[in-house]
Parts: C-alpha cells; sequence; structure tokens
C-alpha cells in the first residue's frame, strides 16, 4: 500500500493544478492509501493541533447550513474544504522518508512548474489572450500556487546535490518566471520576501552562491518587464486605491447587518454580497473577500476565525520549540507559513489546489520534525 501512496502522490503534485480526470483518481487513490496506512499503522495524533483544524471544518459546515443561500454551494464549498484539511492529516500522520520526498513529491513539483510555464506561453501568445494566462482558476490563485512551490523547493537547493540540485535550480527559475509573467503583486511580493527570508537565516551558502541567485531572479525580472506591458502596468497599479477595499467594505458591512457575528453569513456566501453600491463599472458580485482572515470572519464568524487563527498560532509554536534550525523541513515549514500569511492578506487563499499544497506542505513538514523528535 505504501506503493501505491507514493505513486499517488507523485501523480497528485505533478497534476494538481491541471483540470484533468488524472487529478481525481490521483487524489481518490491519496486519500484511500493514505487513510488504510494510517489506520494499520495506528499514526493519526488525536493532538491540539489536529483537533483544532478538524474542529474550523466542523465549524465552517454547522454555519453553511445554518445561513446558507444555496445548500448544493454548501457541500460543493465543504467539499474542497475537507480534500485540503485531508492533505494536513494525512501527510502529517504518514512518515515518508527524506528519498522518496524528493523522488515523488519535490521532483514530481519541478517537471510540473516548467510544464505549466510553457502551457502559460501558449495560453498567451497563441490564444492572444492575458486572461488565459494562469494555472488555473484565476491568475492571482495560479500565481499563490507557484509561490508556495517557490517556497517549499527553495531549502532543497542547498541540502542536494549533483543533478538533482542543478534540476531544482531549473525549476525554481521557471516559477519565478512564471511569477512574473502572472504578474500578481502579492505573489511576487511574497517571494521577494521568502528570498531574502531565507537568505539572511537559513542560507549556508557563500555570498557567490546568493548573489548569482539573487542575479538570476533580478535579471529574469528584468527580461519580462522589458517585454511584457502588463507586468509594467501591474506594478504601475500599486499607487492606485484597489478595489479590493470596496470588496473588503462590502463584506464588513453585510457582516454587520445580518448580526450573526458568532457563525457570520454562512460559508461560501461573500460571492451573493452585491457590490454594486460600492462600486460601479465593475463586477456586480465576486467569488472570494480577496482576504481570507476577512473572508473566514465575514463568512464564519468570530469562532470560524478564532479556530483558524489558533491552529496558525498553534503551528508557530510548535516550530518555536524545534532547536534544529538547519533542518530542511524547519526551513520549509516557515517560508510555507510565511508565504500563507503574506498572501493571505490580498487573496482567499485555502482554496482548492493552492489550500490543498499549503496544508499538504506545511502537514508534511511537521511530521518530518516530529518523527525527527522521537528519534
Amino acid at each position: 500500500m505504501k506503493k501505491v501512496f507514493l505513486f499517488s502522490t507523485a501523480l497528485l503534485f505533478f497534476s494538481l493544478p491541471f483540470h484533468t480526470a488524472v487529478k481525481y483518481i490521483a487524489l481518490a487513490l491519496f486519500f484511500l492509501s493514505g487513510v488504510f496506512i494510517i489506520i494499520k499503522k495506528k499514526s493519526f495524533k488525536m493532538d491540539l493541533l489536529n483537533l483544532i483544524l478538524l474542529g474550523f471544518g466542523i465549524e465552517t459546515l454547522i454555519s453553511g447550513l445554518l445561513y446558507t443561500n444555496e445548500l448544493k454551494r454548501v457541500f460543493y464549498a465543504e467539499k474542497d474544504l475537507w480534500i485540503i484539511i485531508s492533505g494536513f492529516l494525512i501527510y502529517r500522520s504518514v512518515y515518508l522518508n527524506k528519498d522518496d520526498i524528493l523522488k515523488f513529491i519535490v521532483l514530481p513539483l519541478v517537471i510540473s512548474s516548467v510544464v505549466l510555464f510553457f502551457c502559460g506561453l501558449y495560453k498567451y501568445y497563441v490564444l492572444h489572450d492575458y486572461f488565459k494566462y494562469h494555472l488555473f482558476t484565476t491568475i492571482n490563485r495560479s500565481a499563490i500556487y507557484a509561490t508556495l512551490s517557490f517556497a517549499f523547493i527553495l531549502p532543497f537547493i542547498e541540502d542536494t546535490k549533483g543533478n538533482m540540485k542543478y534540476l531544482f535550480l531549473t525549476g525554481l527559475v521557471f516559477i519565478v518566471l512564471t511569477l512574473e509573467f502572472l504578474a500578481s503583486r502579492n505573489a511576487m511580493f511574497a517571494a521577494i520576501v521568502i528570498l531574502m527570508v531565507y537568505f539572511i537565516y537559513f542560507s549556508k551558502a557563500n555570498l557567490k552562491f546568493k548573489f548569482i541567485l539573487l542575479f538570476i531572479v533580478l535579471f529574469s525580472f528584468v527580461i519580462v518587464y522589458l517585454s511584457y506591458d502588463w507586468l509594467g502596468i501591474k506594478i504601475d497599479m500599486f499607487t492606485k486605491l484597489p478595489y479590493r477595499w470596496y470588496i473588503w467594505k462590502a463584506g464588513l458591512d453585510s457582516y454587520f447587518e445580518t448580526g450573526n457575528y458568532m457563525l457570520g453569513i454562512g460559508t461560501n456566501n461573500f460571492r451573493s454580497i452585491d457590490l454594486t453600491p460600492y462600486i460601479t463599472g465593475w463586477f456586480e458580485y465576486v467569488g472570494s473577500g480577496h482576504n481570507l482572515f476577512l473572508e473566514i470572519l465575514v463568512e464564519n464568524g468570530i469562532i470560524g476565525l478564532l479556530f483558524y487563527i489558533t491552529f496558525l498560532i498553534g503551528v508557530i509554536l510548535k516550530l518555536k520549540s524545534y532547536k534544529d534550525r538547519n533542518n530542511v523541513f524547519f526551513k520549509i515549514a516557515v517560508l510555507i507559513l510565511i508565504t500563507h500569511i503574506l498572501t493571505a492578506m490580498t487573496e482567499t487563499n485555502l482554496m482548492k489546489e493552492h489550500g490543498f499544497l499549503f496544508l499538504s506542505l506545511l502537514g508534511l513538514s511537521i511530521g518530518k520534525l516530529e518523527q525527527k523528535w522521537k528519534k
């Protein structure tokens, strides 16, 4: 069954951004084989961290059922959320050795990143539509996925040797190019912060290697900026008041008007908020609150927000208590967490593929740290 789990993991991390049947087959195999291994080895932890995350999932379900506008939509959202939660629980509980992680997670993610970059170029230059240059769903969510991949792969470059090292470095370059073409300001900012944090606190490489990596990132940015008008337009938009401000105001007004402060207006109901009194000449409705913490507050109330913030604090405290700061999985957990918090400021980044990637990689890292801690 371990072989099935590894196969489904490799297939999943390669196909996760694609809308194909392969992804859903991989998800089913991952879940069934993962649960089987956990039951057989009795490795599931009923600790506070897992219980809080499960509590968050249950609370969002209750909120959705109590204040639903459309029952089908609530179940659809809950299905996605529980898949995301299962990623954390299973990868934390199924202990993988480092070689398996390199072969069946890092490598497929690198290959997938290269393939996705060229898919994006095809959509943009052949189909001639900027808004088709995305991996899935929307441009910003695609950029979050790429940034999480960047944060995950970066620490492995110094931690591996030989051809694998250069392969990971190549994947990193393609991810940087993807971020620049997607032109998501928050994601690019998060990637720069990740790189700086890694260089200052974690990297043991000499200055020459750091300057080479920094030069590659900056050089690629300049080339893309000079050859790609949309990147310049998005950078110029930093100086303008974003539409997100009005989306946040509409969400908070709706939250206070309902008076359901504890459980919110209901899971997946943010998209039902009418934006026309706040923004003219734009969309009447949007698919998310463009801020994870605000959306959780609006949709699931104070209880939902407390559950999720408590979960993140629990992860931070667990990492703080771990003494070996040179462990590659400690570095990954910190960088993944930083990525999640930064991108959560302007996007609802606990959805579908990027939500699954975040919690899976976080669960995997914590599981590896706990495994070493026991030894």
